[in-house]
């Protein structure tokens, strides 16, 4: 859980913007362009958490993918690739990405991801006298939900496009087919070496020294 870890404590220290990305997540062109949906949602300033979903099961084909499916509110998300907002709202930002550090700590054996969103489906469900109590969590621009409670208390978050940000449970084929790709994140595989082969075949390897690549790893 390093890596949430490491974005709490950043948002602690600094209470800065911060857009974090694995490193097998690869841009084709510019992700922060005002014509994305990434771009155009953080320019928008109404959301302190941008993510990936998460899509389950892999090998699928993204001309598939419903788009009646994007905007509706997960159970878990993607925590390869997000935006969160550190420099606004910082109390329930914090409390949000705390909670997820915790856990992790009485979860050890479970990665950031399914920890992460864990604790984010246990904080929607939490009464007003928890130590982590947020008023109300808000998902993609869903009026009803919060209505009542002052939007200072309110922790917004929304999903960027699939089709634009594409996860590795859908084939390398079908996103090169995808005229909206600007990225590819080779998920649904394990080491180096087969998200290498994921990623030359979506064409996004880029030449570099493999043999520091693989003593790293």
């Amino acid at each position: 859980c390093n890596k949430i870890r490491s974005v709490a404590e950043v948002l602690r220290s600094t209470n800065l913007d911060i857009v974090f990305s694995d490193g097998d997540n690869v841009f084709k062109s510019d992700p922060f362009l005002p014509t994305l949906t990434l771009g155009s949602m953080i320019r928008s300033g109404k959301y302190e958490y941008i993510y990936g979903r998460k899509i389950e099961p892999g090998n699928q084909k993204i001309q598939n993918f419903k788009p009646e499916i994007w905007h509706q509110e997960p159970n878990k998300g993607n925590t390869g690739f997000y935006y969160v907002a550190g420099g606004r709202k910082q109390t329930i930002v914090q409390k949000v990405f705390d909670k997820g550090v915790a856990w992790c700590d009485s979860r050890p054996h479970m990665d950031d991801q399914e920890n992460f969103w864990d604790a984010l489906f246990d904080s929607r469900r939490k009464k007003r006298s928890a130590k982590d109590y947020v008023a109300c969590f808000r998902h993609c621009d869903n009026n009803e939900s919060c209505s009542g409670i002052e939007e200072s208390q309110v922790f917004n978050y929304c999903d960027m496009s699939p089709w634009e940000y594409i996860l590795g449970c859908f084939t390398p084929a079908s996103a090169l087919e995808e005229p909206r790709m600007v990225a590819y994140h080779a998920t649904h595989v394990v080491g180096w070496e087969s998200k290498r082969k994921k990623l030359q075949q979506v064409k996004l390897w880029a030449y570099c020294n493999e043999t520091e690549i693989g003593s790293a790893a």
